[in-house]
């Protein structure tokens, strides 16, 4: 059996893989998601579950992107109106004996006061939270279908030259970058007719 803890770097956001078995279940993974695969595969084991804990405001978790790269299944708590997975109840449980164990608030005795510190508690709401909660309960983009760049090898970078593809062609990247107006220099000198790098395509 396995169990590591992924720390996401920036914010305060811990999220689990643990598996067993050839199978493995993530607990709210984040959506740069490549590193959940890459810890199951390093343990043999296939992602088979998702588990989403809560809803989160402060992230876009990576649920859906994990899941169509995986086949797992997402779960979810069924008090929430998440738009995909599925709803489970886990019944009869609390944690109040542990918050009132390594939670301050819990420990405030007297009623009044309790409920006068709650009263004026001011907690600040970055402007984003809101897109972040429609994300997380609808479903956010998925990444995966963003393009990827295209890997173009001497002679395929060579051709696509020739056939027009120029980064001085871009409107307004000559002027955004100043070392642009190398760009010629550099292709007559390394791709050009006669250069170096042209003898070695041919």
């Amino acid at each position: 059996m396995f169990l590591e803890i992924v720390r996401s770097q920036g914010l305060a956001h811990l999220s689990y893989i643990f598996g067993d078995g050839g199978r493995a279940a993530v607990v709210d993974p984040r959506r740069d998601w490549q590193i959940y695969i890459d810890i199951a595969y390093s343990n043999d084991a296939q992602i088979s579950h998702i588990f989403e804990t809560h809803r989160n405001e402060d992230y876009v978790i990576g649920s859906k992107d994990l899941a169509r790269h995986t086949g797992a299944d997402i779960y979810h708590g069924s008090q929430l109106p998440f738009e995909y997975g599925t709803a489970v109840r886990e019944g009869e449980f609390s944690t109040l004996g542990c918050e009132r164990t390594f939670n301050n608030v819990p420990q405030v005795k007297d009623r009044n006061d309790f409920i006068r510190k709650k009263v004026n508690e001011h907690h600040y709401l970055p402007p984003y939270f809101k897109k972040m909660e429609e994300y997380n309960l609808k479903g956010a983009p998925l990444l995966a279908g963003l393009p990827a760049a295209k890997p173009y090898g001497a002679r395929q970078f060579a051709n696509a030259l020739e056939k027009g593809m120029s980064p001085e062609r871009l409107p307004g990247l000559r002027d955004r970058v100043p070392w642009m107006h190398l760009w010629s220099a550099f292709r007559a000198s390394f791709l050009g007719p006669g250069s170096m790098q042209a003898s070695t395509l041919t």
